[in-house]
């Protein structure tokens, strides 16, 4: 267990290559498990006035078209036999970001301190910053793209996602 979260650690700090992520079915359907373990959870805890159908209908929504994007990238760039690397990649550092940011999100829920809310609401633009870094960095190196442009990929997936997922449960 401490091999595989030092790989997803070290792919969070740029220092590790998705390519190197085994091409396994069980590999990928435990780093699914456990991201949807992981977003599910965080998911109930930041949004407790949406019921948990509402969360997996967000979730599934948002997943499936950045699953589908990813994809589409990947295609068009000629490297869509990749495709089980990037998302294996992505579904880990994602369940590991997502449990860095769980208490960022509590504190901006909980807390009644405005210097402390502002604190963490910094804290999560340099997040963001860093999560588009880790995302453009394995889409480089995955689909042969710069790290900016890796970086713009993701976060285009990244908003679409979210549009789309807010669609789906009538908020947009």
């Amino acid at each position: 267990m401490h091999i595989i979260f030092s790989y997803f650690w070290r792919l969070c700090l740029l220092k590790a290559d998705p390519m190197h992520l085994p091409e396994r079915t069980v590999v990928l359907a435990v780093l699914f498990s456990s991201y949807a373990l992981v977003a599910l959870c965080a998911g109930i805890i930041n949004y407790p006035t949406r019921t948990s159908a509402e969360v997996v209908l967000i979730l599934s929504v948002g997943l499936f078209v950045q699953l589908t994007l990813l994809y589409g990238i990947l295609r068009f760039k000629g490297a869509h036999q990749h495709y089980t690397r990037a998302v294996g990649s992505l579904l880990g550092t994602s369940a590991l970001m997502t449990l860095i940011l769980l208490p960022v999100n509590l504190i901006l829920l909980k807390s009644e301190l405005e210097w402390l809310r502002a604190v963490a609401d910094s804290l999560t633009w340099i997040w963001l910053a860093w999560w588009l870094l880790i995302g453009g960095n394995i889409l480089a190196k995955v689909a042969r793209l710069s790290l900016a442009q890796g970086a713009i990929l993701i976060f285009v997936t990244e908003l679409l996602s979210t549009l789309a997922s807010l669609h789906w449960v009538g908020e947009l």
